[in-house]
């Protein structure tokens, strides 16, 4: 079929056109994929953008095996949770890791702490700090991480300003910014110190969340981890001191149809997991925890 100049003017224009806004993956029929609609419709739920086809192409094969793994796992026995798509579908695990899981972690003293909640012997079946106004909302700190030399900042600046005068933005801007030195002289809130909850103690890890949010390091490696949804998660994760990558706070701990787990806030935004929120597994035969979770339990002393 033969075109005229005229035809063949707008259909070069049309084709620069889509190049230009990025729409097309594929331009030939033959080079249809059924995923692509898929990938599209997440693109505008979560507002990603790619700066050229070139990128778009590799993000949406990256998308696909993850889109894939996930498929996989629903049929996978004996798993307490769900996996699902969230805001990083479009990330290899390894680029998850690297963006996602570097927290340093803290480093036990050569001195034993005190841990002051030895002796409780009257503690709640279940506790969730949420319901007593004692967690702030989730945060999306992205490769800012948490850093635990941050409370020993605390200490020595004499405390900290509060959430509402000084807003955490790295996440949302995807930068680090530039701190503004004069809200130091905000003591809002004040801590002396902190202290380890014994370690390798799940029983003691009880005792402390009873009485108020610990933090604890975690194995955070692996795609089932990158796309929790939802149920208690139960691995599979590394459980020692040289896998422990990722920095986050229990909250409160329950049962569910028999099966115990510590609720536990993350830093990953509120599109990951459980509007940001995992419950992982508790009381498990592994004296380290669930992915190392009673290594390195510490928590704040005032």
């Amino acid at each position: 079929m033969a075109f005229s100049n005229r035809s063949s003017t707008t259909l070069l224009f049309a084709l620069a056109f889509g190049l230009f806004i990025g729409a097309p993956i594929f331009t030939a029929v033959a080079d249809y994929d059924p995923l692509l609609p898929v990938f599209e419709k997440w693109m505008n739920d979560t507002g990603k953008v790619y700066g050229n086809n070139t990128e778009k192409q590799h993000r949406f094969q990256v998308f696909k095996e993850n889109y894939q793994f996930i498929e996989s796992v629903k049929n996978q026995p004996g798993l307490t949770y769900t996996v699902g798509l969230n805001d990083f579908a479009d990330l290899t695990n390894k680029e998850f890791l690297e963006k996602f899981a570097q927290s340093r972690t803290p480093k036990p003293s050569n001195e034993s702490t005190p841990f002051k909640y030895a002796n409780c012997e009257s503690i709640p079946c279940s506790i969730d700090w949420r319901d007593h106004c004692a967690v702030t909302p989730i945060k999306d700190q992205a490769y800012c991480g948490s850093c635990w030399a941050f409370s020993a900042w605390v200490v020595e600046n004499g405390g900290i300003t509060t959430e509402e005068k000084y807003p955490y933005t790295s996440g949302a801007t995807d930068t680090q910014g530039t701190c503004d030195a004069s809200k130091t002289s905000s003591h809002d809130v004040t801590i002396s110190g902190f202290e380890f909850v014994p370690p390798y103690s799940e029983s003691d890890l009880e005792k402390a969340v009873a009485n108020q949010p610990v933090s604890i390091a975690i194995d955070a490696s692996g795609s089932f981890h990158q796309f929790y949804s939802s149920g208690i998660f139960n691995g599979p994760c590394e459980a020692d001191t040289f896998h422990l990558n990722h920095a986050v706070t229990i909250v409160g701990y329950g049962a569910e149809n028999g099966i115990k787990y510590w609720i536990v806030k993350n830093s990953w935004g509120t599109s990951w997991g459980d509007s940001g929120y995992i419950k992982m597994q508790k009381d498990i035969s592994n004296t380290a925890g669930l992915c190392g979770l009673a290594i390195k339990p510490a928590y704040p002393t005032k």
